[in-house]
């Protein structure tokens, strides 16, 4: 076995490291022979900068929309354009088209860095809400309100989300979000999303969709560029006030299996964490899920694998 060492060095957590990569045979780093093994070091954070929403995806279909992640601005936006009128425009309406805007910039984003996810918002009853294979159960919104929970269908099995609320559905190749935002007696507003492609080591800023507060996750690849047992996973995350980031990993094979999870507090402002991950015996390819809290405007600004 020959190991060698990268002609770079990095700094962690206040002390300078060389990765290392060892050759190994076939059978340690061929995903068939093995399974996955990962875990964080203790990352390195320093504020550097002020929150801001310069460099953010624009709405295609509302292009007149304001260049704001905010949902009060947006919400008002739409009711500004559309006032309610009786049978015509209902305050169900409103929402929804709110949601629709923040879900079409979140979609133009996620397609700069070169992946897709699909998106969609409105009335699950009539005339539905779905995204490909994945749909809300069409049900009256006094049903699920006093049922306290909606049903999301997909072909790998369903998920239930509360009313209101939002939940993650994981399953084995399917990465889907939902939220329910407000239920009448006939009508009622859910959210879907559908990470049908994802993004590697994104370098563009992706916003984290927030709809009324309820903010989810982002969904991406961590590979790096030859196999190593240490990566150093330099990424930037900006947010209007300080807050915990759930990070979690989980495998490229299954998605369900989780390799490890973690927490990140950050500041107010401008974030850059410099994170070890180890692994046996490379770290493997993973999907990396970022969790921030409700009630935030936080965007990941970009995520660099070394090696």
């Amino acid at each position: 076995m020959v190991l060698y060492n990268f002609p770079f060095k990095v700094r962690v957590a206040g002390e300078v490291v060389f990765p290392t990569v060892a050759k190994l045979p076939d059978w340690a780093t061929n995903a068939a022979y093995r399974n996955a093994v990962a875990m964080p070091g203790k990352p390195e954070i320093k504020a550097v900068g002020p929150f801001s929403e310069t460099g953010l995806g624009r709405a295609p279909e509302f292009p007149d929309a304001p260049e704001t992640m905010d949902w009060d601005t947006i919400l008002s936006w739409v009711k500004d354009i559309a006032p309610i009128e009786e049978e015509q425009i209902t305050e169900w309406m409103q929402t929804a088209a709110a949601a629709n805007v923040i879900c079409s910039r979140f979609m133009d984003e996620y397609k700069r860095a070169g992946s897709l996810v699909v998106t969609d918002a409105g009335d699950p009853y009539i005339p539905g809400v779905k995204v490909e294979d994945i749909k809300f159960v069409s049900e009256l919104g006094r049903t699920v309100a006093s049922r306290g929970y909606s049903v999301v269908s997909t072909p790998a099995g369903n998920f239930n989300v509360p009313v209101p609320g939002k939940a993650t559905g994981v399953f084995k190749n399917i990465l889907a979000w939902a939220a329910v935002l407000e239920a009448y007696l006939k009508q009622w507003v859910g959210v879907l999303m559908k990470f049908r492609e994802l993004a590697t080591n994104p370098q563009n800023r992706i916003s984290f969709p927030s709809f009324r507060g309820l903010t989810a996750p982002v969904f991406f690849t961590h590979a790096s560029s030859i196999p190593a047992p240490v990566n150093i996973a330099e990424f930037s995350i900006s947010t209007d006030r300080p807050q915990t980031v759930v990070v979690r990993a989980r495998s490229v094979d299954d998605y369900r299996d989780v390799l490890f999870e973690d927490k990140i507090t950050l500041k107010e402002g401008q974030n850059v964490i410099q994170y070890p991950i180890f692994g046996f015996p490379v770290v493997p390819t993973m999907v990396i899920e970022l969790q921030p809290e409700d009630n935030t405007k936080t965007i990941l600004d970009y995520w660099t694998v070394y090696p």
